[in-house]
Formats: C-alpha cells, sequence, structure tokens
C-alpha cells in the first residue's frame, strides 16, 4: 500500500504546478492593503486637484507679469505656489508601494481545512536546499489522499510554506480492495 500511496504523490508532484496553485489558493499579502488602496486613491485625486489649481495659479501669475512688462518677476506668490507644491509632495511621501510588495503571504495554505484531522501515513520524501529544508508527506482524510508540501526556509529569502493539496478524493476506496 505504502508504494501505491508514494507512486500517487510523486505522479501528482510532477505534474502539480505549484506557484498557480499556490495563486489561486494563496492570500495575496496585497489584500490587506485593499482599504489602504482607495483611502490612497481618494487622497490622490485630493491632491490632483490642489497641484492643478498650483499649476494654474503659477501660470497665471506668470502669465500676469509677463503681459503687465514687469521686469521684476514678484517672487512671492511664485513662494506661495511652490509652498503649496511641497506640502502635496509630501503629503504623497511613502503613499506607494512598489508591486514586488505583492506576494502570497507565508505559512499555510490549506484549503480544504485539512491539516488538524489528516492521519500521517508515514511516506514522504524531504531534501536539503541550500537555503531551506523541502519535502512532502503523504496523509489520510476519510478516503481522500492528500499531500503536504512543506518548505522549512533558514533566512528570509524563502518563504516557509505548509501546501495541503488533495491528490485523490477516492484513493483509499479505490485501493483498500485491491
Amino acid at each position: 500500500m505504502k508504494k501505491n500511496i508514494r507512486d500517487a504523490c510523486e505522479q501528482f508532484l510532477e505534474a502539480w504546478d505549484r506557484q498557480e496553485w499556490m495563486q489561486v489558493h494563496g492570500e495575496w499579502a496585497s489584500a490587506q492593503w485593499e482599504g489602504e488602496r482607495a483611502e490612497y486613491r481618494a487622497r490622490a485625486e485630493a491632491l490632483e486637484g490642489a497641484l492643478e489649481e498650483a499649476l494654474t495659479a503659477l501660470r497665471a501669475r506668470s502669465a500676469d507679469d509677463l503681459r503687465d512688462g514687469v521686469p521684476d518677476i514678484d517672487l512671492t506668490g511664485i513662494q506661495e505656489t511652490y509652498q503649496e507644491l511641497a506640502k502635496a509632495a509630501e503629503a504623497l511621501s511613502y503613499q506607494v508601494r512598489p508591486d514586488e510588495s505583492d506576494y502570497i503571504a507565508e505559512g499555510m495554505i490549506d484549503p480544504d481545512g485539512v491539516a488538524s484531522n489528516a492521519k500521517d501515513l508515514d511516506v514522504g520524501d524531504r531534501w536539503q536546499g541550500w537555503d531551506c529544508i523541502e519535502g512532502w508527506k503523504a496523509y489520510r482524510v476519510g478516503d481522500a489522499l492528500y499531500v503536504c508540501w512543506y518548505r522549512s526556509a533558514y533566512s528570509t529569502l524563502r518563504c516557509g510554506r505548509d501546501l495541503w493539496v488533495c491528490v485523490d478524493d477516492e484513493f483509499f476506496t479505490q485501493h483498500e480492495s485491491e
């Protein structure tokens, strides 16, 4: 039976697109920023309006000075406009987060909620990477065969993971009669 379990798990893992599975079942780190994004968009629109007003005032002031033939430009109006622009720029500081901050959150991804009641089948494999230990273990949940693929990272360069994936939801029904 252990050979059947190992063969089924290894065949599954060879064909499994782990990255795609995590994208579908994992929680994106960006999810926690949804409220902040809406607030940022509202603030950005308000600041855009303020910047547009400041630029319009600056253009009007410059045009007035040129039209009046004033050789020395009155710097008071320009300084006030510049201060408004500086305030707007300061308000934008630290608002934008780079796209690379969006990643699939670390930890366990267990879409079926089976980790707490899975029975360890003492079948699996593990290997040593340069910055982590990776591996998989087979588990039984009812008649289903599950794999827990895991990574224990040594550094912050990798994410620790426990991915619980159903290999075959009727595996034990099919194989116990053999």
